[in-house]
């Protein structure tokens, strides 16, 4: 169970930085 929480985790660890800025710059935009 860890092993597979720790992944989700990575991911969205990963990919949530990069969205936050484009969803901030969409809303500018």
């Amino acid at each position: 169970m860890d092993g597979i929480d720790g992944a989700i985790l990575v991911r969205v660890h990963a990919w949530f930085p990069a969205i936050v800025p484009l969803n901030l710059l969409s809303s500018l935009l």
